[in-house]
């Protein structure tokens, strides 16, 4: 590596045989991790500010011309458009403010761009909005949008997997001349699986009250229209909470939901290690999603830690629950399809033979136990 050689944004290091470039502090202080917000979270961010448009047009607070320039810019915001735009870290200082005011700046821009009138950020994007609100709902929004779009039908495909090798063993168990062990671990896997994905889209309904009580209190037509316009674009049925005391807080949603997320992230680790077991560690899958399913069990202590110390309702921490939060359920929303299409799908003769072999080193041991 020569001397010259940095990463972009940071400070050129002295030479050091042990790479010390790659580790040197940002030029910007506030970019602390080099993480930046997560799409999904961008996309809530998006489809709220469209549907908020909508709202403030029927009640004829907005003209039809910048709504219509704001809400397909808004759009291309929650489709990924403008990503390259924000150029923030998800750890950034005062990130609350700063990510709400950075949204309403890219989507006034475009907005302006479009319609060829002025466009406000405060008076046209964010009219009627409150920061304080606007994050806390837009990343239930988004949890909500993975879970459902993302990790529920994640684990159904594997549930299912899962079901065809029951039922392969239950098959050849019953044929004469069959020296089948009588225990297969795939009914107790199926059970794991379906348990977490009911506790999960249990304690998922919370999110879809959405925290914006202070527009029910302080302009109730708003909140009236605008749950209408968020799922339209999102096909789920959030609400808008009645008053700001009156729901759960942020903080204990993430808590819990992300206790449901450890929970699966574990029984997934057990049915890595038996997949392992059952292919005698042949294939790599097993071992990297149990890898990532750790991840989500360190996270799951980095959210209750921030709960902890920000239990005042601040969300001064709101950056490390939303990233640790959205990235478990990217983690075992991969996981649980990587197990699926890798390893307990689209098995060939050879394999099914070798799984169900009662020479396989697991059939042999439960065999002679």
């Amino acid at each position: 590596m020569s001397k010259s050689a940095h990463l972009e944004g940071s400070t050129p290091a002295e030479a050091n045989p042990f790479g010390a470039a790659a580790y040197a502090m940002p030029t910007n202080p506030s970019l602390l991790s080099g993480l930046e917000i997560p799409r999904s979270f961008l996309r809530a961010l998006g489809l709220l500010n469209f549907a908020c448009a909508a709202a403030n047009h029927n009640l004829a607070r907005l003209d039809a011309e910048r709504t219509q320039a704001i809400q397909r810019a808004a759009l291309e915001v929650a489709r990924g458009i403008h990503d390259a735009e924000f150029g923030l870290d998800i750890f950034q200082v005062g990130d609350e403010a700063t990510i709400g005011n950075k949204v309403s700046d890219v989507i006034t821009q475009h907005a302006q761009a479009d319609c060829n009138l002025p466009v406000n950020a405060h008076l046209h994007v964010s009219h009627g909005q409150h920061i304080g609100n606007l994050i806390p709902a837009s990343l239930q929004m988004a949890l909500l949008l993975d879970i459902h779009e993302q990790l529920l039908p994640a684990l159904q495909a594997l549930a299912e997997a899962i079901g065809i090798l029951a039922e392969h063993a239950s098959h050849l168990a019953t044929l004469p001349d069959t020296s089948m062990p009588t225990v297969y671990p795939f009914s107790h896997w199926a059970t794991q699986i379906r348990l977490a994905t009911e506790q999960i889209h249990l304690v998922s309904q919370a999110l879809t009250e959405l925290p914006m009580g202070d527009y029910a209190q302080a302009d109730p037509e708003f909140a009236q229209h605008l749950p209408a316009y968020i799922n339209n674009q999102t096909s789920l049925k959030f609400c808008i909470q009645s008053h700001p005391q009156a729901g759960i807080p942020l903080q204990d949603k993430a808590v819990v939901i992300s206790g449901q997320l450890r929970i699966l992230a574990l029984s997934l680790i057990h049915i890595c290690q038996g997949i392992q077991k059952l292919q005698q560690d042949k294939k790599p899958e097993p071992e990297s999603a149990a890898m990532a399913c750790i991840q989500v069990v360190g996270n799951d202590a980095a959210i209750n830690f921030a709960a902890q110390i920000d239990h005042s309702g601040t969300q001064k921490l709101f950056g490390a629950i939303a990233y640790n939060l959205l990235q478990s359920i990217n983690l075992l929303s991969r996981s649980a399809q990587l197990l699926t299409e890798r390893s307990l799908s689209n098995l060939d003769e050879e394999e099914w033979k070798n799984l169900f072999n009662p020479r396989h080193p697991h059939n042999a041991s439960t065999h002679k136990e």
